[in-house]
């Protein structure tokens, strides 16, 4: 006894609806953080944990990122914006 078949196109549709899905969430959430409202220029989101269970992970690649990122200011930005960042603790 089998079930329902799902084609590829199905499972990409759905895939596909899940990540806007999501990326809405994330523009709807930037917005009442006031990540949109405050910075002229772009806004890059560190959500990396740095404290608890995760932090052994976490901290490291918080590390790496952050120095990148002042890297790329010094050098002028993103098309000569400096880049913000927004790194809360989840």
């Amino acid at each position: 006894m089998t079930g329902p078949r799902i084609s590829r196109r199905e499972i990409l549709g759905g895939g596909a609806a899940s990540g806007l899905a999501g990326l809405a969430g994330c523009i709807a959430e930037a917005d009442v953080l006031g990540m949109q409202s405050g910075s002229d220029g772009p806004t890059l989101a560190v959500l990396e944990d740095r404290s608890q269970d995760f932090a052994l992970t976490g901290t490291p690649k918080y590390r790496t990122t952050i120095p990148a990122i002042e890297e790329i200011n010094r050098n002028g930005g993103i098309l000569g914006e400096e880049i913000d960042v927004f790194a809360p603790d989840p």
